[in-house]
């Protein structure tokens, strides 16, 4: 019985060990969510002035994937993410990102549940079928990537933070990370690379069945 105990709280021990490596990207996911909840609940209160605020932009944007050029729009989608993405490598270059990227999560699932709450709200049917087949797809997919590259970033400021409290540490830890981390950074860049690829080609075959 005593090595069955003992075999039981080593898999505990296993399992609690392989979570807590993935608890940067655990604790960033669950900071989106709560962006998100908050974003669906807000485009339900949202007072008359920021909501006719986030139509004009809504028009601008509307506008701007129906008239542009298949290329442009490729360009102007990845440009966003590549900011998106250049935002949360320089926080990861030092202890500022693990204030930044919990927040720029936040922020990120804010925005994409506020302009989809107002659609669903404000459109009905056609605002629903556009938030579902244009934006929301790519939106969530480069949230995702967002989520995962800020938790290998959170892992880099938390060796700077390591580097910071034990001064011999600098220069053997933090060049290996480094290099893991633009790694993965390089990558992430290329799904976004694909991402903004999808939304053009989605954009373009079905803009034209709406009307706002």
């Amino acid at each position: 019985m005593q090595i069955i105990a003992d075999k039981d709280t080593f898999k505990l021990g296993l399992h609690i060990k392989n979570i807590s490596k993935y608890k940067f990207f655990l604790g960033l996911l669950l900071f989106l969510i709560i962006g998100m909840l908050c974003g669906a609940l807000a485009a339900k209160g949202i007072n008359k002035t920021f909501d006719a605020t986030i139509n004009d932009w809504f028009n601008s944007f509307f506008a701007f994937r129906r008239t542009s050029g298949f290329t442009n729009l490729f360009f102007s989608l990845f440009l966003s993410s590549f900011v998106y993405l250049a935002v949360i490598s320089l926080s990861s270059f030092g202890i500022s990102g693990i204030i930044i990227l919990p927040v720029l999560m936040l922020i990120k699932g804010f925005g994409t549940c506020l302009i989809s709450g107002i659609l669903y709200r404000d459109f009905s049917l056609s605002g629903i079928a556009f938030a579902d087949l244009i934006l929301l797809p790519f939106c969530v997919a480069n949230d995702f990537i967002g989520v995962y590259i800020s938790g290998k970033g959170m892992e880099l400021s938390s060796h700077f933070l390591s580097s910071l409290k034990d001064i011999s540490a600098k220069g053997t830890v933090l060049k290996p990370e480094a290099i893991v981390f633009l790694k993965k950074l390089l990558l992430c860049m290329l799904c976004s690379a694909v991402i903004s690829l999808a939304e053009a080609t989605f954009t373009k075959c079905f803009i034209r069945y709406f009307n706002f």
